[in-house]
């Protein structure tokens, strides 16, 4: 009987830790339908659970739970394959109120919560039939237990429906490494480096001036990468290769300005030389506006024509008075006059002429010592 009791004691023993492992698939429906690409995948492993987005399983960006230390980590993949990690600790999270309703799904027993997350109501069906832990969203109650449904605001139910206690394939469930994890940083510096991963950007020019009279010698045509004045130092000119583009890219062009001492608003403009016909605004610059076309006898290089096209404006501004330069000319209490001047527009609709080598200007008008 002693051994009977023992073998049993070993069995059950053995089946809790044969389910430390199990993978978890939750679908996403928002009012009843379900969303496109929101299946969700849970691997747990032991004290460690990893999620991802099953139609992105390599994305930037991964999410993981570590029960053993009571902390969530969202490792986040730069640009420059180098990592930055945010760390939280559960009880930083916002905490649920337990509930007395009760459901079953898959057949577990589940318990009911609910936690308010900025403004958005969150009902939570978890279960503690299973000696695993993890949630769908790791921001989402995730020392409570196993959570199997989630329902934010009435509307977006995300919900399991599968687990798998097998054993998890090594290519499915990876832990990261001190290396993988790179830097530790705060939440601001996470959510900064967030946005800007977003974006892969291009610089043209940095630190150039623009003014009249400041008018420097070119060095040879046609080169790439390099910086040419003219019109009197008023345009900056610079062939650049852009980047491919997948589809659904959106682009934007953003100009940074302050005045080196002119203390007047003054027009500028950032514009792209298309050079797929015979004649260019190019030819114009170098050779001078008599080579361009010209329209009602008057104005040069500003309608197309069969051998010629004009200027293609990218973003359009004014420059602030002074900025920069002045501001401690005009101090008022409670004012912190910025540094600089951003402009930034989205001219996503310019794609298709915006690829390969193309030729980028900035021209800013009768703009005195910069």
């Amino acid at each position: 009987m002693k051994y009977l009791f023992l073998l049993a004691f070993l069995l059950s023993a053995y089946s809790g830790y044969a389910q430390q492992n199990a993978t978890i698939t939750y679908d996403v429906k928002y009012h009843g339908k379900e969303v496109p690409g929101g299946r969700l995948k849970l691997f747990i492993s032991g004290n460690h659970a990893h999620l991802q987005r099953a139609a992105d399983p390599n994305a930037k960006e991964q999410s993981y739970l570590d029960y053993a230390n009571g902390r969530t980590m969202q490792v986040l993949t730069l640009q420059n394959n180098t990592h930055v990690t945010l760390l939280k600790n559960f009880k930083d999270y916002e905490q649920p109120e337990l509930l007395p309703d009760t459901a079953t799904i898959l057949g577990y027993l589940c318990k009911k919560a609910k936690v308010v997350i900025r403004s958005n109501t969150i009902e939570v069906w978890y279960t503690n039939a299973l000696p695993i832990k993890g949630t769908p969203s790791i921001g989402v109650t995730p020392g409570l237990g196993l959570v199997l449904k989630t329902v934010r605001n009435g509307e977006q139910e995300v919900i399991a429906t599968n687990i798998n206690t097998n054993k998890i394939n090594n290519t499915d469930f990876t832990w990261p490494t001190a290396a993988q994890l790179g830097a530790v940083v705060d939440a601001a510096t996470y959510n900064q480096q967030i946005i800007e991963s977003r974006y892969k950007t291009v610089t043209v020019f940095n630190q150039e001036q623009l003014s009249f009279g400041y008018d420097q010698p070119n060095p040879a045509e046609g080169q790439t990468n390099i910086t040419y004045h003219y019109a009197g130092g008023t345009v900056i000119l610079k062939k650049i290769k852009l980047p491919d583009y997948k589809s659904g890219t959106q682009l934007f062009a953003e100009l940074s300005q302050y005045s080196n001492g002119d203390a007047y608003d003054r027009t500028g403009s950032v514009f792209m030389i298309p050079v797929d016909k015979p004649q260019s605004f190019l030819q114009g610059l170098q050779k001078g506006v008599k080579t361009l076309p010209v329209y009602k006898e008057k104005y040069q290089g500003v309608v197309a024509t069969d051998n010629y096209l004009p200027t293609l404006e990218l973003l359009r501004f004014f420059t602030p008075f002074g900025i920069r330069k002045y501001n401690a000319a005009s101090n008022i209490k409670g004012y912190n006059w910025a540094d600089s001047a951003v402009f930034r527009e989205d001219i996503t609709e310019l794609q298709p002429r915006l690829q390969g080598e193309v030729w980028i200007g900035v021209f800013i008008g009768n703009y005195d010592k910069g």
